[in-house]
């Protein structure tokens, strides 16, 4: 995710660094899939999406596990 900018109460943009993601190389085949990051939150992905580093290792396995996911 690249930066973002972000009004202030003054209407000043003020620039919000978000972290990047990196590619897994895997690919949502499955319509939607609900996973967990690596701090246990759930959220959603879709048909087509890139699954990135955001992944939780056992949400990654059991996507894997089910063939939810493939490789890119």
């Amino acid at each position: 995710m690249a930066a973002r900018t972000k009004e202030t109460p003054k209407g000043d943009a003020e620039v919000v660094e978000a972290p990047v993601e990196k590619s897994t190389g895997l690919v949502v085949t499955a319509a939607m899939v609900t996973a967990r990051d690596k701090a246990g939150r759930p959220f959603s992905l879709f048909a087509g999406d890139v699954v990135t580093d955001k992944i939780g290792d056992d949400s990654l396995e059991h996507l894997k596990s089910l063939g939810f996911v493939k490789e890119a």
